[in-house]
């Protein structure tokens, strides 16, 4: 999953592209937990996320869902079905109350087509999210359940943590224990037992939404990253 470190897509256009883009489409707001772009459905619409968080979920046969990334502020939302005009592979949904300018799919295309830096900023952005793909794969193929969530809580200390006085950092995000499992493809009973087994240790605290990294240095010692 992502994530939060790729360059987000809106600082890549030079000052007449952001310019033109400021003008077009319309901006909504949605509530935590609406789903902004629906997967399987055909893109009439390209969006831009201007404040908030969101996180894209993909359904699985069993319908269990994959949570495939966290995408924040400057960064595209439904491009890839915007440029092949095939169904959306996944769902956009708000974490928290967020704003989300939509342009349609069509405006979008001749938009890039008409600004070097757009192009550069769309196959910068693919090429991102290709890379972050394969990566994943191979994270999936070579490490267990302890390991890939050892890894996914340090990537989201350092996008949202806060640290405090003790170097402890609060990771205080929407997210449901099922979410969480998600995000390292794995079974929420998993991560719940690893969860378990580090705050026997003294490594986390966990809360409602919210786990603290008591020892990162630790955590990450005791998983070899």
């Amino acid at each position: 999953m992502a994530d939060m470190g790729m360059a987000p897509f809106l600082p890549a256009l030079n000052r007449k592209a952001r310019s033109e883009l400021d003008r077009m489409g319309t901006r909504r707001t949605f509530a935590a937990g609406t789903t902004i772009l629906a997967e399987g459905e055909l893109a009439g619409r390209v969006g831009i996320l201007r404040e908030g968080l969101v996180k894209l979920t993909s359904s699985q046969t069993d319908g269990y869902r994959t949570v495939l990334a966290l995408r924040g502020v400057g960064e595209l939302l439904g491009e890839m079905s915007a440029i092949d005009g095939r169904p959306r592979s996944a769902s956009v949904d708000a974490l928290v109350r967020c704003s989300v300018q939509l342009v349609s799919a069509e405006e979008f295309v001749r938009f890039v087509g008409s600004h070097p830096s757009a192009s550069m900023a769309v196959m910068r952005t693919l090429v991102a999210r290709l890379r972050e793909s394969d990566h994943h794969r191979v994270q999936f193929a070579s490490d267990g359940v302890p390991r890939r969530l050892a890894r996914r809580l340090l990537q989201l200390a350092d996008s949202h943590g806060r640290v405090a006085d003790d170097c402890s950092i609060d990771i205080s995000l929407p997210f449901t224990q099922d979410d969480l499992a998600g995000t390292v493809s794995a079974s929420r009973d998993a991560v719940a037992r690893a969860l378990k087994d580090w705050r026997a240790l003294g490594l986390i605290t966990t809360g409602r939404r919210r786990i603290t990294l008591v020892d990162p240095a630790g955590l990450s010692r005791l998983n070899s990253l």
